[in-house]
């Protein structure tokens, strides 16, 4: 439990400094830097809902899954800043797999990430009402939120 603790609280450090990233202002962010703070801040949010997961298939209780939950649903709001305009394919020497689509199709990828949004805000209702089942339902319909954008937006190997 220690190590979701950790992944969670640097999943939330990431979701309150990541609007910054697309601001303009006194600081000013690479289209590299923002790239790696977003494959980061994926890689954690992947590590936190794999936690979630194993919990409730090892007999967990929702409610001690309602730290995790939350700070995923927190990251999910920030997600859709995370792609500004000058981070896409092709435009830095660092790879990302974000495809073209989510600039060229920006109504489409915000709806997708409304989506995603709705579905992490729901697990964390789930956690916070200690409702076992429905969080570990819940867990499939935030993966289903996530492939569904990531088989449009996402370049696979």
């Amino acid at each position: 439990m220690p190590k979701l603790h950790l992944l969670t609280g640097l999943l939330i450090a990431g979701a309150a400094i990541a609007p910054g990233l697309a601001q303009t202002g006194s600081i000013t962010y690479t289209p590299q830097q923002i790239i790696a703070a977003r494959q980061a801040s994926y890689e954690m949010s992947v590590m936190t809902f794999t936690e979630m997961q194993k919990a409730m298939k090892d007999g967990g209780e929702a409610k001690k899954q309602g730290f995790a939950a939350e700070g995923l649903a927190k990251w999910a709001k920030v997600l859709p800043t995370l792609f500004p305009t000058g981070t896409a394919t092709g435009q830095t020497r660092m790879g990302t797999k974000a495809k073209p689509e989510i600039w060229t199709d920006r109504a489409g990828f915000d709806k997708a990430a409304a989506t995603y949004i709705a579905a992490t805000a729901k697990l964390a209702a789930f956690a916070e009402a200690n409702d076992t089942p429905g969080f570990a339902a819940q867990l499939g319909e935030v993966k289903n939120a996530c492939d569904s954008c990531h088989k449009t937006y996402k370049a696979r190997d």
